[in-house]
């Protein structure tokens, strides 16, 4: 092999060398994304708000048009944003869950009391199947009020509402509850950062040994 072989062969090992020692590890990237959901894009006056709605698994969560909704109550008072409102159906606990496991972080909501003031409402944070978050709140029927949460990394949040004291006037009865304006980030699945320039330099450079080393054993032939 001559000097000129010799010296190509060589600088290819220092590229390669250089490049190996340039290239960082493949990092996993999460994507946030914050949105208010305040269900007036939901056209149906009263229905279950359906799996998918803003990236979300609903279950009990129905919707209501309250500017239709003639009956005194918390759910009109409780309208954040006009004109539709979420529930938890039979006043029973209802839940918003992450697709496919899907975390995010819950930030905020509104929520007011639809027959009874003083209603206690539990509001659980969840992350596969552990309990992260627990808080009890405490809400009336008259006006809507923002409780910030700050629920971070979960997949499911729960809430389930008791006590509370009739309102008179009202016709309805139970431990309803309206939810406006909710507040959450969705964190999506991490992705894989794009390799460095590094790994880049270590193909060509290979492609460059491998001419060097064929022209070597084409000159001994």
């Amino acid at each position: 092999m001559n000097l000129v072989n010799k010296l190509s062969l060589a600088s290819a090992g220092i590229a390669m060398t250089l490049s190996i020692a340039s290239i960082k590890p493949v990092q996993a990237v999460e994507l946030a994304s914050t949105t208010v959901i305040n269900f007036d894009d939901l056209t149906n006056s009263e229905a279950h708000i359906p799996n998918g709605y803003n990236r979300l698994k609903w279950d009990n969560f129905y919707m209501l048009n309250t500017v239709n909704y003639v009956y005194a109550s918390g759910y009109k008072n409780g309208t954040v944003s006009q004109r539709n409102i979420a529930y938890n159906a039979w006043a029973k606990p209802a839940t918003i869950s992450g697709i496919s496991g899907n975390t995010f972080n819950f930030n905020s909501v509104y929520l007011t009391a639809a027959w009874k003031n003083g209603l206690n409402i539990l509001v659980e944070g969840f992350t596969k199947g552990n309990l992260s978050y627990s808080q009890i709140v405490t809400v009336d029927s008259i006006t809507p009020t923002q409780f910030v949460f700050n629920y971070l990394n979960v997949d499911r949040v729960r809430f389930s509402s008791f006590g509370g004291v009739q309102v008179p006037d009202y016709v309805g009865v139970g431990q309803h509850f309206a939810l406006d304006n909710l507040s959450l980030t969705h964190i999506s699945k991490p992705v894989p950062e794009p390799l460095t320039m590094g790994s880049t330099v270590v193909v060509l450079g290979l492609g460059f040994w491998m001419k060097c080393k064929k022209a070597s054993v084409e000159m001994k032939r």
